[in-house]
């Protein structure tokens, strides 16, 4: 396999994942709005609720990967 850093609006997010002691914690900094003019980009800049989902797996692991539907992102303002 080949890896390479990413590029574009991929490359706006930064992520920590941390245990503790109980489960796992992941948070996203990524800029409220970005250059991406694509359509699959969101513009939060707006402050306002969006839906998300989330889904992580580690490729080497002997586990099955978790995915989560149905969750709402909120804004503390």
């Amino acid at each position: 396999m080949i890896f390479g850093q990413f590029t574009g609006s991929a490359a706006d997010i930064t992520s920590n994942i941390y245990y503790t002691g109980t489960g796992w914690r992941i948070q996203y900094k990524r800029l409220l709005k970005t250059a991406d003019i694509l359509a699959q980009d969101i513009d939060f800049s707006s402050l306002n609720d969006q839906p998300f989902g989330i889904g992580v797996f580690y490729n080497y692991a002997d586990r099955q990967h978790a995915v989560v539907n149905g969750l709402t992102l909120h804004f503390q303002q």
